[in-house]
């Protein structure tokens, strides 16, 4: 969709959780995430990336990768383990 919707030369930002994330060790790479409310739990489904897995994705689809980065709340000190991914790619044409 991101490859549609962008012009040529068009920048996004792109984020998500970390496979590698502390929470998610033991978890499989496709798992239901709970959310809350008052009065019942729902189900978000997650694809979980690695770093590699990630910036290879967006590389095969066509998009250039400016920048690979970590965000992070906690201060986890290597980007392997950080809490989500954040990557800037461009569009080619």
């Amino acid at each position: 969709e991101l490859r549609r919707v962008l012009k040529p030369g068009g920048e996004a930002f792109i984020t998500t959780w970390n496979r590698w994330q502390p929470r998610f060790w033991f978890k499989r790479k496709e798992v239901a995430v709970p959310w809350r409310t008052k009065d019942k739990t729902l189900y978000r489904y997650y694809y979980l990336f690695s770093y590699p897995e990630l910036e290879r994705l967006v590389k095969t689809a066509g998009f250039k990768l400016l920048k690979s980065f970590p965000e992070s709340s906690y201060h986890f000190p290597l980007k392997l383990f950080s809490r989500n991914i954040c990557l800037l790619v461009r569009k080619g044409g």
